[in-house]
């Protein structure tokens, strides 16, 4: 049976779209169209963990591909005979994996700035989303003096510290205490305690963004404590994680990817007089 394709691909790059529209057999059709969409995924991961090479405790995700189960297909030979033969229909994305290696140490001198040097996450009660994790210590203080992340004044550290408005000279210590001078002290004094939590599997958790994750039963529950403590890292000041992007792996990948989308787009589609889709360089 014959049917009517359109493959149309946005070029992020050029802004431009390109569209093909033939007419070619079904089960063909059905094995390309469901390889270059498994591909065209993995070429958006791409793409978006070299915009995120710069984001703060940035995890880098990629796609696992997947074989298709295969079809039973009937042949008939020059004899009149038939033969039976499996054949397969292609790829598809099993599953997405997130590269959970700790990124570069950043030196910003911030006072609020902080990295964990080892395991943990920072803890985070954000509204309406319960309790999430991250990486990202670039913390800064809300309108009621709150240690808030960079995701937005309602996504607290938890347990929750806050700094009365004439704070002075804030630490943190390795262990994660936080303590503040106010004007005309010279004695500190201990705002709270920032904990951080560990994993059974931190690769089961469920990526929010690039930098947050939540809790899933694959990840296990978490295990809060005091960093120092249990197999958890310290806790530095001043400092900040990178993304753990490999800007020259990617772009690799990105490449190797457009190739095969080319050469499967060639045998899906009839080559005379057509313009093949291709992801921009």
């Amino acid at each position: 049976m014959k049917i009517t394709i359109l493959l149309a691909l946005f070029i992020a790059m050029g802004g431009c779209q390109i569209q093909v529209q033939r007419q070619f057999a079904g089960p063909t059709l059905d094995s390309a169209a469901a390889s270059l969409t498994a591909l065209q995924t993995q070429y958006e991961m791409c793409a978006c963990n070299i915009a995120n090479a710069h984001t703060i405790g940035y995890k880098a995700s990629r796609a696992v591909f997947q074989d298709v189960p295969y079809t039973d297909r009937v042949l008939t030979n020059a004899d009149g005979s038939t033969t039976s033969v499996r054949v397969g229909t292609g790829i598809r994305v099993a599953r997405t994996v997130t590269d959970m290696s700790q990124g570069p140490a950043m030196h910003t001198s911030g006072i609020l700035d902080i990295m964990i040097d080892g395991p943990g996450y920072l803890i985070v009660r954000c509204d309406g989303s319960g309790l999430l994790y991250t990486r990202a210590g670039l913390l800064s203080l809300n309108a009621d003096g709150e240690l808030v992340t960079a995701s937005g004044p309602e996504s607290r550290i938890e347990p929750s510290i806050t700094l009365p408005c004439d704070a002075r000279q804030i630490k943190i210590s390795l262990t994660g205490v936080v303590s503040f001078l106010r004007a005309g002290s010279v004695e500190l004094e201990e705002a709270g305690q920032i904990q951080i939590a560990s994993f059974p599997n931190p690769s089961g958790l469920r990526l929010i963004s690039g930098e947050t994750f939540s809790e899933t039963p694959d990840s296990g529950a978490p295990l809060q404590g005091d960093p120092g403590t249990g197999g958890r890292g310290v806790i530095y000041q001043g400092m900040l994680e990178g993304s753990n992007v490999n800007s020259v792996s990617e772009q690799m990948e990105a490449a190797r990817v457009e190739r095969q989308y080319q050469a499967i787009s060639r045998l899906a589609l009839p080559p005379a007089g057509d313009r093949i889709a291709a992801f921009p360089r």
